[in-house]
């Protein structure tokens, strides 16, 4: 019996080989979750901006690629893209081409609800930073940099969004 033990110990049945085999067996290698970080990072040029920003890959599992959206119409849209962001992943990705073959979505609207929340937090806190304002609002030097931030950021359909900018251009340039 110990002959035999000492037999498959030599041919390298270590538990280290039984590891790496059974990584091998399931398709789990350093360089997908090295490639995976970078779908994520890479997510807009992927799906586009409307899309990234209201959708969040996951993880790879089965064969499936797993999508957080903020709605399920952001999943049904990339249900209809399926082919295609699958294409688009295996040729920026060759070492996860194969290993996605579809996707999968699950609907986290609170995920995107606490991200943006954060963001306008953030955005408010360097507002009330910036707020120490020392032109009126009536003065001209103020006047003048108010139709620059309307020129520049007239576009912005958002009006609070738009606001917010504008207050951070104009106190900008008063430092």
């Amino acid at each position: 019996m110990l002959k035999h033990l000492s037999k498959t110990l030599e041919k390298g049945n270590s538990s280290k080989d039984y590891k790496s085999k059974q990584r091998e067996k399931k398709g789990i290698y350093q360089r997908d979750a090295f490639d995976f970080i970078h779908v994520v990072k890479n997510w807009e040029k992927i799906v586009g901006a409307k899309l990234a920003k209201n959708t969040a890959p996951v993880k790879v599992f089965n064969g499936q690629l797993i999508i957080l959206t903020s709605h399920s119409l952001y999943s049904n849209e990339l249900s209809f893209l399926n082919n295609i962001i699958i294409k688009k992943i295996s040729e920026n990705f060759p070492s996860l081409s194969g290993k996605i073959k579809k996707l999968s979505f699950q609907t986290a609207n609170n995920y995107f609800k606490q991200k943006n929340n954060s963001v306008e937090e953030q955005i408010k806190q360097d507002l009330s930073k910036c707020s120490d304002s020392k032109l009126h609002p009536y003065s001209p030097e103020y006047q003048r940099l108010q139709s620059e931030a309307e020129e520049k950021f007239g576009h912005i359909e958002d009006k609070e969004l738009k606001e917010i900018i504008m207050n951070l251009y104009i106190q900008s340039d008063l430092k």
